[in-house]
């Protein structure tokens, strides 16, 4: 992982989208990186591993390249990205499925 090393860039609430990946160290000077899941008015919440993390905006740092942690800690289940687009659960190929006749 890598956190922009030059000059601070300010993020806040309207430079952040759901899905975005930042990083940010906590209270004990340990850098967490994840993804943001929710805006809040003054924080944001950034799902790190299995916890989520309520984080001001002023402590969040974007994260230029990387993975987000590792797959053992990962929730189970399957995640799926939500994209505004309405389809089946059960679609797995993509592709329209209705029959003509």
């Amino acid at each position: 992982m890598a956190i922009a090393s030059q000059k601070r860039q300010a993020l806040d609430r309207n430079s952040l989208r759901v899905g975005d990946r930042v990083g940010f160290k906590d209270r004990q000077g340990q850098e967490r990186f994840g993804q943001v899941v929710k805006l809040n008015p003054k924080s944001a919440s950034v799902q790190v591993d299995a916890l989520r993390w309520r984080v001001g905006y002023a402590l969040l740092l974007p994260v230029i390249d990387g993975a987000l942690g590792d797959a053992t800690y990962a929730l189970p289940g399957q995640w799926v990205a939500i994209t505004g687009e309405e389809t089946s659960p059960f679609d797995t190929d993509g592709e329209d499925d209705s029959e003509v006749t």
